[in-house]
C-alpha cells in the first residue's frame, strides 16, 4: 500500500504554505521538520527525545542543522507533539515534547549536523539507537532498548543503554560504557592519560582493543559472556582476572599466578590496575 498524502491548510497556514502529513503503513502519521542555528566550535548540544533514533555527525561549519521526522498513530497526536529548540550564545537544546499525559505510539527521529568541535552535553532517547561520529569533544549519551555507536571521536565518552549493543571505533580519549543483555566493543586508538576505562554489561560479551596504555586503570565486567582484551606486547600493568565456569588465557607474559579460572600478577614492568571479571565465560588476553 502506497503512503497517502494528507494536505492540511488552515487560514494561518495559507500565509506560509501547507504542512505535509503522511499516513504510511499501519496508519502511522509522519511529518518532517528542519531547523538551522549558528553555533561556534566549543559550544554545547543537548537532545531529549523519546521513541526514536538520534544521529549526530560533525562538519566544518559553525552551524547546527537539525532535520528529522515526527510520527504518531493519529493525526491529532502528531499535531499535539512539539519539537522545541532553545538557543543561547553557546548552547542549543532540543526536546521532543509529547501531549500532556500522553505516552502512546509517537516519537521522533533526528539527524543532526554540528560543528566538529562540540560538547554533547546530554543526548538522551528511548527505544532507538544513538550514533555519534566525526566529533571532537566530551559526550554523554543515554538510551534504552537501542544500541549506541561512536566512530572517529575524540574526548571523554560516557555511554549508557540497555538491551542494546555499544560499539566504539577509532576513538581518542576516555570511555565508560554500560549496557545489559548486549555486547560492548571498544577500539581505543589513543587513550587520555590516566583516565580510567570502565566497560560493563550483563549477558553480553566485552571486547576492548587498546592501542596504547597511558596509566589507565581498566575495569571490564560482565556475566554469562566472555571478555577479550587486546594490548600492546610491551604493556605494563597489574592484572587480576576472575571467572567461573570458564578459562583464563593469556598471550602476554604474566609474572604471577595463572590458573584455570584465575590470574593475578604483573604484565611487563607493572603499572596501572587491570581488573577483569565474568561468570560462565572465558577471559582472553591477546597482544596486538
Amino acid at each position: 500500500m502506497r503512503p497517502i498524502l494528507l494536505s492540511v491548510c488552515s487560514l494561518s497556514l495559507l500565509l506560509t504554505g501547507c504542512d505535509e502529513i503522511w499516513a504510511d503503513r499501519g496508519d502511522r502519521f509522519t511529518e518532517n521538520f528542519s531547523y538551522s542555528y549558528s553555533l561556534k566550535p566549543g559550544g554545547r548540544l543537548s537532545v531529549e527525545n523519546m521513541n526514536g533514533a538520534v544521529e549526530i555527525s560533525g562538519w566544518d561549519r559553525d552551524t547546527v542543522e537539525i532535520t528529522g521526522t515526527k510520527y504518531a498513530a493519529t493525526e491529532q497526536l502528531l499535531r499535539s507533539m512539539r519539537i522545541d529548540v532553545q538557543q543561547s550564545a553557546d548552547a542549543i537544546r532540543v526536546r521532543t515534547i509529547p501531549p500532556s499525559g500522553t505516552r502512546g505510539n509517537m516519537g521522533a527521529r533526528y539527524t543532526i549536523r554540528v560543528p566538529r568541535r562540540v560538547e554533547l552535553e546530554r543526548i538522551a532517547s528511548s527505544n532507538g539507537h544513538v550514533e555519534a561520529r566525526d566529533l571532537e569533544g566530551p559526550a554523554r549519551i543515554r538510551t534504552s532498548n537501542g544500541g549506541v555507536r561512536a566512530s572517529n571521536t575524540k574526548g571523554m565518552l560516557e555511554i549508557e543503554t540497555s538491551n542494546g549493543s555499544i560499539d566504539v571505533n577509532d576513538h581518542f580519549g576516555g570511555v565508560t560504557a554500560h549496557t545489559s543483555n548486549a555486547r560492548v566493543h571498544v577500539d581505543l586508538t589513543d587513550p587520555e592519560p590516566n583516565r580510567p576505562i570502565r566497560l560493563e554489561s550483563s549477558n553480553g560479551g566485552i571486547t576492548l582493543k587498546l592501542r596504547s596504555l597511558k596509566g589507565n586503570n581498566i575495569r571490564l565486567s560482565t556475566s554469562n559472556a566472555s571478555i577479550n582484551l587486546s594490548l600492546p606486547e610491551d604493556a605494563g600493568a597489574q592484572l587480576r582476572a576472575n571467572t567461573s565456569n570458564g578459562h583464563v588465557r593469556s598471550d602476554l607474559p604474566l609474572q604471577g599466578t595463572i590458573a584455570k579460572s584465575h590470574a593475578d600478577g604483573k604484565l611487563g614492568a607493572g603499572g596501572p590496575y587491570i581488573e577483569l571479571s565474568t561468570s560462565n565465560g572465558g577471559i582472553n588476553l591477546q597482544k596486538l
